[in-house]
């Protein structure tokens, strides 16, 4: 429906292994998932050896490859911590954020792209910090730490992590973007930058997470195309699989 230009991996897409069957017969996983996509997944840093996801992503994507002056180089990452808190199984490796980004830059600077986006689920500080240390990194959409970046007043009381944008300085002395919305669908991010055209820097930002709330008018179109999925969750909801005599406190 919204025809994303990109996507990156974070830990959970490999919760359920990168494929495998239920009752012998449906299938399962990352590999499944990725086939079914309407949307490239890129990732920098995961080497894979004969598993099933093989040509299921790329290393970097190149946007409006029609304008020389005018593309822009996407670049993804997960964090390494993945071969530890989920399933990716013994096919894959997870390579350093830093090191694997430097080389995917490099390759897109050798092909002419100025404009760098790196997408990635790493948390708020490793997203700083490859801001700092990538050279040619100019904006760093991030994840896994669920971090509230805002600047001024937020729309509801709710603790901010940091500025949105955060604005970090490169190695290279040029000014580097680091944004982040929460979790969960409670906002969407919105981030609108200039760019220098010969340089590939950026020149002007503005934007802020949007809080999602009943501000905004549903889309009969999505209302429409979602109702079959809203009748199988809601059967969901009034199964009963168990009871409790006292009260369960967590967030999960």
């Amino acid at each position: 429906m919204l025809k994303y230009d990109a996507m990156s991996f974070g830990n959970h897409e490999f919760d359920d292994g990168l494929q495998k069957t239920i009752d012998g017969s449906e299938y399962i996983g990352l590999a499944p998932y990725l086939k079914e996509v309407d949307a490239p997944f890129v990732c920098s840093n995961i080497k894979t050896n004969k598993s099933e996801i093989d040509g299921l992503y790329q290393s970097y994507r190149i946007l409006l490859n029609d304008d020389p002056k005018k593309r822009v180089g996407v670049v993804g990452y997960v964090t390494p911590e993945t071969s530890q808190i989920s399933h990716p199984g013994a096919r894959i490796k997870f390579l350093d954020e830093i090191e694997s980004l430097k080389i995917a830059v490099a390759k897109l600077n050798a092909l002419g792209v100025k404009k760098i986006v790196a997408v990635g689920h790493s948390g708020y500080d490793k997203d700083k910090e490859i801001c700092r240390k990538v050279p040619g990194v100019d904006v760093v959409v991030g994840g896994h730490t669920n971090s509230f970046l805002y600047s001024g007043e937020p729309p509801v009381n709710q603790t901010v992590d940091g500025d949105y944008p955060t604005v970090v300085k490169n190695l290279d002395g040029s000014n580097c973007l680091v944004v982040q919305s929460y979790a969960y669908g409670k906002y969407l991010g919105f981030l609108e930058v200039e760019f220098d055209d010969e340089t590939g820097e950026v020149k002007n930002f503005r934007g802020n997470p949007m809080l999602m709330n009943n501000s905004y008018e549903d889309d009969p179109t999505v209302v429409e195309m979602l109702a079959p999925y809203q009748k199988i969750v809601d059967e969901y909801q009034r199964t009963v699989i168990g009871k409790t005599a006292v009260t369960l406190v967590g967030n999960r």
